[in-house]
């Protein structure tokens, strides 16, 4: 049976037990798909919805608040980063939004594609917040605008052809009023704080915050090398989450994206419990159980082969086989680790010049927003017989 038939049959049972739940009268919910989705919390966080006369979008900060329009400068200030708004100093390319720690979570994609719409059309909205929009909405997890019924989805188990897109389903499903005050419970259900995710996990999501502020940065001064870059980073980043989350890395065990190793006799080496997804020279990430708390090692593959038991083996950069393999957790008589290999960008979520032109100087020490090469004047010349 191969790795993806195998993941089939994983996901067929939890769907099955989803539609058994759902079918309970004595049961609310559904069954948890993944400890965390990668969406953060961030300060204030905007849920959007249709008003009454479904003419425009609303939103509010708690059930209780009074309703206001998602205006051009919501958006703008959501979208904004402080070293857009700070740092640069040529008004031609500073955001005039100062930036806000907010989030806008829409209903559903109905309401983000309402959204979409007037960001599109909207005459008051620069250029960049535009194309900062459109970035982000091809990403799901953003932290800054996403849409519920995707995360809740991604959250929990469902049943096949269940109408996951509409906000009726995951009220009924949830037991929970269609109204402001439900919609509120189901948003503490899809995303939690940072302080709740597993404590090795929690570097990964932060670099995600810084990520995502260079990737808008990299889209307001057009910057496609640092849209790409930010964006391979992201995407990174979030299969990491997904393989090493504490409840969906089971699934990825079974598909070989994540592997359980442990400590082999030697003391040198790993035993590989399961599919192995890797090759020599690829980096792994390697954690312990969760009871290790933030500990994480990234470490090169040296040597893979099958000892005298057919089971596979692994060799790691010398200088940290002992280090992981003395974790408690490591130990054979215990749960052992889980081996990921890692995206190329882990660990370097950093702007590039062209994100951060207020960081730019000319000779005097000033900050320039545009950056001109001195050509030989022979060049020049050449050129200009070319032409």
């Amino acid at each position: 049976m191969g790795a993806a038939t195998t993941a089939e049959t994983f996901d067929a049972k939890q769907r099955k037990q989803a539609t058994k739940d759902l079918n309970d009268p004595s049961s609310i919910g559904l069954p948890v798909r993944r400890d965390c989705v990668p969406g953060l919390r961030r300060e204030t966080m905007f849920i959007a919805y249709p008003s009454t006369t479904g003419r425009s979008v609303r939103m509010s900060s708690a059930p209780d608040e009074r309703p206001r329009t998602v205006t051009s400068t919501v958006i703008a200030s959501t979208l904004s980063t402080e070293y857009i708004h700070e740092e640069v100093t040529d008004t031609d390319r500073k955001n005039p939004y100062s930036p806000a720690d907010q989030s806008i979570v829409c209903l559903d994609r109905r309401v983000f594609n309402a959204v979409k719409s007037s960001v599109a059309e909207s005459k008051k909205l620069p250029d960049g917040t535009k194309r900062q929009f459109e970035l982000l909405a091809a990403y799901k997890f953003s932290s800054r605008i996403c849409v519920l019924t995707d995360l809740l989805y991604e959250r929990f188990w469902t049943p096949e052809d269940a109408p996951v897109e509409t906000i009726d389903f995951w009220c009924e499903a949830f037991d929970v009023e269609n109204s402001k005050a439900g919609w509120f419970e189901l948003m503490e259900l899809a995303i939690s704080p940072i302080e709740s995710r597993a404590g090795y996990l929690k570097k990964f999501y932060q670099d995600r915050l810084k990520a995502e502020a260079y990737l808008l940065g990299s889209a307001w001064f057009r910057s496609n090398v640092g849209c790409y870059r930010q964006l391979n980073f992201l995407g990174g980043l979030d299969n990491v989450l997904t393989h090493l989350d504490p409840i969906l890395r089971e699934r990825s065990v079974l598909t070989g994206a994540t592997t359980r190793i442990e400590a082999a006799p030697d003391q040198q080496s790993f035993i590989v419990d399961g599919p192995l997804k890797t090759k020599v020279d690829r980096s792994l990430l390697i954690v312990a159980d969760e009871n290790m708390g933030p500990k994480m090692n990234r470490a090169k593959v040296r040597e893979i082969w099958l000892d005298a038991d057919r089971k596979s083996r692994l060799r790691l950069d010398d200088e940290i086989v002992q280090k992981v393999i003395s974790t408690p957790a490591m130990r054979r008589d215990q749960i052992g680790g889980y081996a990921v290999e890692a995206p190329v960008f882990i660990g370097k979520a950093s702007a590039t010049r062209w994100a951060r032109p207020g960081n730019i100087k000319n000779s005097d020490g000033e900050p320039v927003s545009k950056i001109s090469r001195k050509v030989p004047i022979h060049i020049e010349l050449a050129a200009a017989i070319d032409r």
